[in-house]
């Protein structure tokens, strides 16, 4: 089995969930999940977070920003795992 690979991501407003299922992939660690749950009023207000999730397969990188939540970080970096992060 393949090693997780995380994908950092930085964003405000409602979270994109609907992208963990599209990307196969969950919240990295229990303390990622309160910035994902931020409730509607708060999240409203442009407040950016950071959220980092796993998967053992690619991201769709410009999915996540079409959703206005930017990739911020790949661990491991890009050149040390094999097949592309940017897009299936």
């Amino acid at each position: 089995m393949r090693k997780p690979i995380r994908l950092t991501i930085e964003g405000s407003g409602e979270f994109p969930w609907d992208m963990l299922r599209y990307d196969n992939c969950w919240p990295s660690a229990a303390a990622d999940v309160p910035a994902m749950v931020l409730p509607r009023w708060k999240a409203g207000r442009n407040l950016k977070r950071r959220v980092t999730v796993a998967s053992v397969g690619p991201f769709t990188s410009e999915r996540w920003a079409s959703f206005g939540w930017r990739p911020v970080g790949f661990t491991p970096k890009p050149g040390q795992w094999p097949g592309s992060l940017a897009s299936r």
